[in-house]
């Protein structure tokens, strides 16, 4: 028989918010992104979740089966991994919607321990949030942003439906069963908007795809008094104003661009206007149109950026290094954040190939999250073809595995395995594997000096059953391998292209173009892999 304790109510109150460390900046797609992941999560709820007879305590549910988002429960502040620890691997019972007391035994969130998690802030309380956040207005609210009800209940703003209607996140016990919910209400005057003073002040650019007729669709989102702008370019240097806050006000996300020709590679980036003052610009996200060309996603998964030194806490452009190998080659392709794969916007199906750029990300920003990775397993089930490169994307998924899928996933469907955190960055040089696409590959990655970051512990890869490795690191261990055929339940073989170190990081422009060129002949037949920079 569990014992079950209660816990005095008075960890909820705050007392030592002054004693603990700055918290991490956070842009507003990486709170959507965690905000996401207890939504979204499906778990099944068995006899051994469920409970009754307890003193305070009253599960949310009444009968096993499957579940949809991380439960309410009382006092709680678990994360959507120890969610899973909790109620699923260890049997613990799933939620308390009794606010009696804080009942242990008992796994889920509470409305302030769901957004606490989403700011990464640490635990507050509807009545501390007001600590850590600055008040702004219901016209100029934005995603990302706290609607509190100070000693009631606290919602994660998302974006305006209609007048008056706002989109929200929330964990709640106002649906049945309680849980994290995503929902559109009216406006309540009783919960008053709040900014996190932690959240950077540049807009998440999140979604720039073509569209017919030498158009595409921006998509965006940030906080503004006065607007935003949209600037263009296409050699990185010169930036052309494409559309600004005359028509894009505080509450715009998305905008169209036209005129855009073929065969040209743009650049885009977003600024908010505050006033007449600008903000730091986005990341940068980049588009050509080539028809009858082969199609590539561009997917930037690199948040853990602007919590580097340095970045000097602004967004970076790495999605451009990519774009401009694979725009030598010849294909098309539109870029998007990891949050538009993540909540289902983005279907990879749509692509002829997934190109997913992470840098240095690893554990504390989750390298591929769990919806994300069940994006790329339905994917590469169906026969895509994946490029994916970073230097702690094996540490994150084996080293510091959770108990959902990470391990799986890496072995299964990456097919690599973690030989190990390279030191030195494994003397920063590599070199392609004799007998394969990648055997006149030779180059280094940045030790500090090639304008990106130092890539100081790049993962050791191990080749699992049926891949092999194709580039290997100056100290003879493998820095990348290859994989192609059937996954999981597929029904189509897949190609899957997996580097230990991050593409972008690559010091020299053409041993990028060998490397992209390399991955295509493997992606594609080499007849279909044409080098443009010869036009």
């Amino acid at each position: 028989m569990r014992s079950v304790a209660l816990t005095l109510a008075l960890v909820l109150t705050g007392i030592c918010h002054s004693l603990r460390a700055v918290p991490d900046t956070m842009a507003r797609d990486q709170i959507l992104e965690i905000a996401y992941e207890a939504y979204y999560l499906k778990w099944y709820c068995d006899t051994y979740n469920i409970y009754t007879g307890v003193t305070n305590a009253t599960c949310p549910y009444t009968a096993p089966g499957w579940q949809q988002g991380i439960s309410y429960k009382w006092g709680g502040t678990d994360t959507r991994d120890s969610f899973w620890k909790n109620v699923v691997v260890d049997h613990g019972w799933a939620g308390d919607v009794n606010s009696a007391a804080i009942v242990s035994g008992t796994y889920g969130d509470d409305c302030s321990g769901y957004a606490s998690n989403c700011l990464r802030s640490g635990r507050y309380t509807t009545s501390s949030f007001p600590n850590i956040c600055t008040q702004v207005t219901y016209p100029l609210i934005a995603p990302g942003d706290l609607m509190n009800d100070a000693g009631s209940h606290v919602r994660i703003f998302e974006r305006y439906t209609a007048t008056n209607q706002t989109l929200l996140l929330e964990c709640t016990t106002g649906v049945s069963p309680g849980r994290v919910t995503r929902r559109v209400l009216a406006l309540n005057s009783s919960y008053i908007p709040l900014r996190y003073n932690y959240v950077v002040t540049w807009p998440s650019l999140v979604r720039v795809v073509a569209a017919s007729g030498g158009t595409a669709t921006v998509e965006f989102i940030g906080a503004a008094t006065t607007g935003f702008r949209i600037y263009t370019s296409t050699d990185l240097a010169s930036w052309t104003r494409r559309l600004d806050e005359t028509t894009l006000g505080p509450q715009a996300g998305e905008a169209t661009l036209t005129g855009l020709a073929n065969n040209i590679t743009y650049y885009v980036k977003v600024v908010a206007v505050n006033g007449s003052e600008e903000s730091p610009a986005s990341p940068v996200l980049a588009l050509r149109v080539a028809p009858g060309a082969k199609k590539i996603l561009i997917v930037n998964g690199y948040d853990r950026w602007t919590r580097k030194t340095e970045s000097g806490g602004l967004p970076h452009q790495l999605v451009a290094r990519d774009a401009q190998a694979l725009a030598k080659l010849g294909y098309a392709f539109d870029s998007v954040d990891n949050l538009r794969v993540l909540d289902k916007t983005v279907n990879l199906a749509d692509y002829d190939a997934v190109w997913w750029l992470l840098g240095d990300e690893s554990s504390a920003d989750d390298s591929v999250s769990y919806q994300e990775q069940l994006a790329l397993q339905a994917y590469l089930e169906g026969g895509g073809k994946l490029f994916i490169s970073g230097s702690e994307i094996l540490y994150d998924l084996i080293s510091k595995s959770n108990a959902i899928n990470d391990t799986p996933f890496a072995l299964n469907y990456l097919k690599a395995g973690y030989g190990g955190d390279g030191s030195g960055g494994n003397g920063y040089t590599f070199s392609g594997v004799a007998g394969t696409a990648f055997q006149n590959v030779s180059g280094s990655f940045d030790n500090g000096t090639g304008g990106t970051f130092n890539v100081k512990y790049p993962d050791i890869l191990v080749p699992q059953s049926g891949a092999e490795p194709i580039l290997r690191y100056g100290t003879g261990q493998v820095a990348g391998i290859q994989y192609r055929g059937m996954l999981g339940i597929g029904s189509a073989p897949a190609t899957v292209c997996v580097l230990g170190f991050p593409f972008e990081t690559v010091t020299d422009p053409s041993v990028r173009l060998t490397l992209a060129r390399a991955t295509a002949n493997i992606f594609f037949a080499p007849a279909e892999v044409e080098d443009w920079s010869r036009h």
